[in-house]
């Protein structure tokens, strides 16, 4: 029989998207300044912005030209706070709109766990789940066998190996802390501090010469992001993986997808745009 157990802490996510990186930047400080009183703190890992690979869908509504980023918290929080964060993404986009209506901004926030990455959203689909005030959950990308595996519902732009690669670094630093609260006696609770079972990537960012936080000329942002790979978890059949090579440096900020790739991102993405 199942026993009820506390949830385990889970590190938030975002990702965050506009025409203009400064205007990003203000609605990304604003959320994590406002949200519980500032307890996300300052992002631990953010790329560089990159080119919007399914841009045709809301170039509509936002313009052309848009740039993503994707960023995480140093904080881990209990999963029922994804609503909360949702909801003020939503608020905080709608404090920036063109005077047709169109977001200028968009916020999706999301959180990690050793499991793989969920998504929040307020549109329903069938592999979504109800978390509660309006808002979806939905798991884009499952950590299986050393590395970040999609599933038939993964937008494009979580297959590309270069956001992969800081998905993983932020994966590094929730395995590290996981630790740091095994050491101290805290974070006990079921899936609080174990890495999941052998074959289901048990081993995978087991943290071995896991990095400091990375620091950036902006609020954490990341100079290049680390490998792709966990070190010592074999994810050289990882997409994109170069069995644990690391960017070089400087070289994230122009990294993504080549333009005949990207294109065939955006086209695909138009045809599945409408679920996101």
């Amino acid at each position: 029989m199942s026993a009820i157990s506390p949830p385990p802490a889970m590190k938030i996510f975002l990702a965050a998207y506009s025409g203009d990186p400064a205007l990003t930047d203000r609605a990304v400080e604003e959320l994590f300044r406002e949200f519980r009183g500032g307890v996300l703190g300052t992002p631990d890992v953010q790329s560089p912005d990159m080119p919007m690979p399914c841009e045709s869908y809301y170039a509509p509504e936002m313009g052309a030209g848009l740039l993503k980023r994707y960023l995480s918290s140093p904080t881990r929080l209990e999963p029922g706070a994804l609503v909360d964060l949702k909801l003020l993404s939503m608020e905080v986009e709608s404090r920036r709109r063109f005077p047709s209506g169109g977001r200028m901004v968009n916020l999706d926030p999301g959180y990690l766990s050793l499991g793989g990455l969920v998504l929040s959203t307020g549109k329903f689909a069938g592999h979504r789940l109800w978390l509660g005030r309006g808002i979806w959950g939905e798991l884009t990308l499952a950590y299986r066998n050393g590395g970040f595996r999609p599933l038939p519902w993964t937008y494009l732009d979580y297959r590309d190996p270069t956001v992969l690669r800081h998905l993983t670094a932020m994966r590094r630093l929730l395995v590290a802390s996981l630790r740091e609260d095994r050491k101290s006696g805290d974070g006990t609770g079921p899936g609080s501090g174990e890495e999941p079972a052998a074959g289901n990537g048990a081993g995978a960012g087991s943290g071995a010469g896991t990095p400091p936080p990375p620091s950036g000329a902006r609020a954490g942002r990341a100079a290049a992001p680390p490998g792709g790979a966990d070190p010592g978890a074999g994810d050289t059949d990882m997409p994109g993986s170069s069995g644990g090579a690391r960017a070089p440096a400087g070289a994230a900020r122009s990294a993504g997808p080549r333009p005949a790739a990207r294109q065939a991102l955006g086209q695909a993405n138009d045809r599945t745009g409408r679920d996101r």
